[in-house]
Order: structure tokens, then sequence, then C-alpha cells
């Protein structure tokens, strides 16, 4: 079933739930809910044991900080003219989050996740999402992964270009366009309406985040 989302007003949750798909399957997981248990059997009556003692718990360490992404890793985040950037609508950002925390599950700890409006002549233009992964996950094969992932699930093909020095991959379908690159551990994610400057808008954050 196809995740492609349409940037119209009114449909921003649903922009935001195609992140969410991206998200899990560049670490392995799953996006889809989880299927329902099935009933355990019966058990036959069989004689109690008799009693032992209780094993003491062991406590599961907590990530090192320098394990763990930052909360908000679009939070410095800039963009050059003539775009500008704007928070998310406080309602959209709250339900995106907690949407990412129900379906991300452990991986919401570990994985940053941020996104800012983008703003032309007073007009939204598209949104960037931010996802900051802990040092050392983000490798070239899972960023590939990624990609093809997104390609998969919007139902487009990639063209991939230099800007700057830095690779970005712009495709679009009958809903959305899309351009996504890599800085170290962090990816960038544009979301704009069809037939809009994606890689305009990435080589415009690109320019003003060296």
């Amino acid at each position: 079933m196809s995740t492609a989302c349409a940037i119209r007003g009114g449909q921003r949750v649903a922009v935001l739930a195609c992140l969410l798909v991206v998200v899990i399957s560049a670490c392995g997981g799953s996006a889809s809910a989880s299927p329902s248990p099935s009933p355990a059997p019966s058990p036959t009556p069989t004689q109690a044991p008799s009693p032992s003692p209780s094993p003491t718990p062991t406590a599961l360490p907590s990530p090192s900080p320098s394990a763990v992404a930052a909360a908000d890793p679009a939070a410095g985040l800039a963009i050059a003219p003539p775009y500008t950037l704007a928070p998310l609508d406080p309602a959209l950002d709250a339900s995106f989050r907690q949407q990412f925390s129900a379906t991300a599950g452990a991986f919401a700890s570990l994985i940053g996740v941020g996104g800012k409006e983008v703003v032309k002549n007073g007009a939204l233009a598209g949104y960037t999402f931010v996802v900051g992964f802990p040092p050392g996950i983000m490798t070239d094969a899972t960023y590939q992964t990624m990609l093809t992932g997104i390609a998969t699930n919007a139902q487009l093909q990639f063209k991939t270009t230099m800007t700057s020095g830095v690779a970005v991959s712009t495709g679009s379908n009958a809903t959305n366009g899309y351009g996504v690159f890599r800085v170290g551990d962090h990816i960038l994610i544009v979301a704009t309406t069809p037939g809009a400057a994606s890689g305009t808008i990435a080589a415009a954050l690109i320019a003003a985040n060296k």
C-alpha cells in the first residue's frame, strides 16, 4: 500500500506520517500495526514445583549521552533566501512526536526528529525534516536503504546530483515532491507540492548550514 501523502491544507499530519515510515524502515523496524497475539493454550494441571529463590533482576544499562541523538536536530537549522523557516504548528508538532514515539518504540529514544515549515514570499513552500541518528548507525548502505524505501513507498524515482559537494536526491509523484540528502549522522528530507523546487530548497538548506 502506498504511503504517499499530499502537502495540502489539513493534510500535514499525513505528510509527517510519511516520515515515520522512512525512519522506522531505516532502523530495521516496521511502521505497520503489531499483530494481535494468539491466545495462549490452556495449561495442563501439573504438580506445583517447590518454590525457588527469585533471581535478582538486572537493570538495563541506559544509553550513554554520546549514543543518543539530539531531541530536536532541526533546532538550529537555517536556510538561505528567498526562503525562511518557521516552526511547525504546535498541535501538529505534538501530534507528530506522539505518533513517532508510538510507532518507533525502542528506537524513539535513540533517534532525534524535528521539522520546520519552509516559507517563500509569506506562503508555505513545503517542509523540511531532520532525522538525527546516533553515531555509526547511518552508514552509506543504510542511507541507500532509506532512499530505496522512500522511493518505493512514495512510488517515485530519485535523480541524484551534487550540490556544493553534497549528493541530493530529488523526485516527485502525483502528490509530492521530495529532496533528500545526508550530512554525517543527519538525514534532511524536503517535502513539497508537486512541481515545486525541492532541489532548490535543499540547495538553500545546504548553503546556509555549511
